[in-house]
């Protein structure tokens, strides 16, 4: 086999970010049978750290994504994968759909970079995208989602590279913006009352406990510790309502893998990344001082089913 493909993420591309590049690349592989280069997912980014946000203690877990991958026979390693990203000819994502390169005389290199389509091509290859991060993740990441398990998933983004708003007008029009504590505190308790029960909850942050307190405080809410990028997208996923933070392509990802019904600060929903629900549940804005819709509640209900009028901890989800 000459036809190779690998995975070049952005510089500073964060888990969320990196996981586009990848997916597309996996699905080429798969559909070509071209051999991927094994992956480089840890990798020096200092932004984090000088901007604050983040701590030094958490910065290896969060941060580098330092032992949360496997090394998979599946993959060109070593001396081969060195040789071919110096010497093998390059085409980009985009020339190989234009012209498949179904043979090559000399070996040739595929190389997929940055948002693509979004989850746009993604959704039909879902569930083979799940098994394949799971294959490549270090086993105590899975187990760690196992344990924090809960059919509500909250992923409250803390770090300095998301700004707080000046005003309600900028999440409408910028990005990266942190999602108010009190909306998640307010959207969870409307969601428990509609429901009527105290559905358990964990808490996904890059934050400390001291940041998240008001949230936190609420019962039956627990927080993912420790916390590493990979077991808390893997917690993510396992929900069935997301409490999403705006903006985040973490919780993207996350709400795609979970196909859960997902809710959002307005103005930062996941439809930017083009996220939606394969079994029509909702997944948008939300305005908890607006209230919840029958329809909305009905829809809750379902997705939480066998959790409602139950009080159970994370680790006895059916």
């Amino acid at each position: 086999m000459t036809l190779y493909c690998a995975v070049s993420p952005a510089r500073g591309a964060g888990l969320g970010t990196a996981l586009f590049p990848w997916a597309r690349c996996k699905l080429f592989s798969k559909a070509t049978g071209a051999p991927m280069l094994a992956p480089t997912w840890t990798r020096l980014r200092l932004g984090p750290l000088l901007r604050g946000g983040t701590s030094l203690g958490a910065y290896h877990r969060q941060i580098l994504l330092w032992n949360q991958f496997i090394s998979r026979p599946v993959y060109v390693r070593g001396l081969r994968r060195a040789w071919l990203l110096t010497r093998a000819r390059r085409l980009s994502e985009e020339e190989a759909r234009r012209t498949p390169p179904t043979t090559a005389s000399a070996p040739t290199l595929v190389t997929f970079r940055g948002y693509g389509r979004l989850f746009e091509d993604l959704y039909p290859q879902r569930q083979f995208l799940l098994s394949e991060l799971r294959a490549e993740a270090n086993p105590r990441q899975v187990a760690l989602a196992g344990a924090n398990r809960a059919p509500i998933a909250i992923n409250v983004r803390c770090g300095n590279e998301f700004q707080a708003a000046a005003s309600p007008e900028d999440y409408l029009h910028r990005g990266a913006l942190r999602t108010p504590i009190e909306w998640f505190v307010e959207t969870l308790e409307l969601i428990r009352a509609r429901v009527d029960c105290d559905v358990p909850a964990v808490v996904v942050s890059d934050g400390c406990a001291s940041q998240l307190k008001e949230l936190l405080a609420r019962p039956n809410v627990s927080f993912a510790r420790p916390g590493a990028a990979l077991g808390d997208l893997f917690t993510l996923a396992q929900s069935r309502v997301l409490l999403a933070s705006g903006g985040s392509s973490f919780s993207a990802w996350g709400a795609f893998l979970a196909d859960a019904l997902t809710l959002s600060h307005p103005g930062q929903s996941m439809s930017w990344f083009g996220v939606r629900n394969t079994r029509g549940l909702y997944v948008g804005a939300f305005e908890p001082r607006g209230g919840v819709t029958e329809r909305l509640a009905d829809q809750l209900r379902a997705a939480l089913r066998g959790w409602v009028g139950r009080s159970k901890e994370p680790s006895e989800a059916p």
